[in-house]
């Protein structure tokens, strides 16, 4: 077993638990399972289910090809491994390392993935463990968003409204949604061509803009349905650091 896997921490900390939700619904029996977890975990890069077939049968289990990748699935849901397609088209499962922390940017566009640590929220994060009486063992913690590079291609784009942060400026070039749509954007007092600031925006969508000297409050249905293209701004996303 290699040092530092995921797999200690699942023998020492949470693995009948890990073991009991794959038993739940799997055609295979618990042994299986227990052998395939260690295999698995034991891996030192991303395998195919071919390769843990054939693992496993070396360690003397019959198991059959769509009984592994069913259990894989799981454990990907499981949040303790990826699956991505190789250049031959087959899938290739590798399990996570379990560290105190994990922390990433990634870049919704090119799939960067930017590790950081941040000691403020590492103490607001065992804050909130500490406060539900919450044991932590590890965490992880993603942000999903544009890189530098792709945030400076975005704004060359044509995107909907409501992908624009607080301070962002853009021009109103299109609308789905028909006559009604164009109806309603012309009763707010905009039209195509006008020069938008985003100068709020909430979780759930809604915005407060700025056009001229007006001040205009919009939901999630109108920002969704507007796109512009961006312009220039002093803290716009291509100087995101």
């Amino acid at each position: 077993m290699k040092h530092g896997t995921v797999h200690e921490s699942i023998s020492r900390c949470f693995g009948r638990r890990l073991l009991n939700h794959l038993e739940r619904g799997a055609a295979a029996d618990r042994a299986t399972i227990e052998v395939l977890v260690d295999v698995f975990f034991s891996s030192e890069g991303p395998v195919t289910v071919e390769e843990l077939v054939q693992q496993l049968n070396q360690r003397g289990v019959s198991s059959t090809h769509a009984q592994v990748s069913a259990l894989l699935r799981r454990i990907v849901e499981y949040g303790l491994a990826k699956s991505e397609e190789g250049e031959d088209r087959q899938l290739r499962y590798s399990h996570d390392e379990v560290d105190d922390h994990s922390d990433h940017l990634i870049c919704l566009r090119c799939g960067l993935d930017v590790t950081f640590r941040n000691e403020a929220l590492e103490r607001i994060q065992q804050e909130i463990a500490n406060s539900h009486n919450f044991r932590q063992f590890y965490h992880k913690h993603k942000i999903y968003g544009l890189c530098p590079e792709c945030a400076a291609h975005e704004q060359r784009q044509l995107i909907p409204l409501r992908l624009l942060l607080p301070g962002e400026t853009a021009i109103i070039e299109q609308m789905a949604g028909g006559a009604g749509m164009r109806e309603r954007l012309a009763a707010m007092g905009l039209a195509l061509g006008d020069r938008v600031t985003v100068l709020s925006r909430s979780l759930m969508g809604q915005m407060v803009l700025q056009s001229g000297e007006s001040r205009l409050a919009v939901g999630r249905e109108f920002s969704n349905r507007v796109f512009v293209t961006m312009l220039n701004n002093s803290n716009c996303r291509s100087g995101i650091k």
